[in-house]
């Protein structure tokens, strides 16, 4: 299995490695690796990355947060899943306010 790195991302006091792999089996977009502080997108879901992006990062917010615990991963994978696609959807929809809030 062959990757390459996007770049980096800071989530709490973690540093995270965003690598972009051909290959992370069968129907999987992404996932992420607490422990290595790596989150990893499958080339196929490139056309949806932004939203994969966010979902990983969503998760590893819940783990620096505490809140593993909190839920079984079924319900932590729906909470995840319906926060990044509302998300990507604010992103895509307002992009002009997104980039205000940034300064650009």
């Amino acid at each position: 299995m062959s990757s390459r790195t996007l770049g980096h991302i800071k989530i709490g006091y973690q540093d995270y490695r965003i690598e972009i792999h051909d290959d992370l089996g069968d129907e999987i977009c992404g996932d992420t690796d607490l422990e290595n502080s790596v989150i990893r997108i499958a080339e196929s879901a490139i056309d949806r990355q932004r939203n994969t992006v966010i979902h990983e990062v969503l998760h590893a917010i819940w783990d620096q947060m505490g809140l593993n615990a909190q839920l079984d991963d079924n319900t932590q994978e729906q909470v995840v899943t319906s926060l990044s696609n509302g998300i990507s959807t604010l992103l895509a929809d307002n992009p002009q306010v997104i980039l205000s809030f940034l300064g650009e």
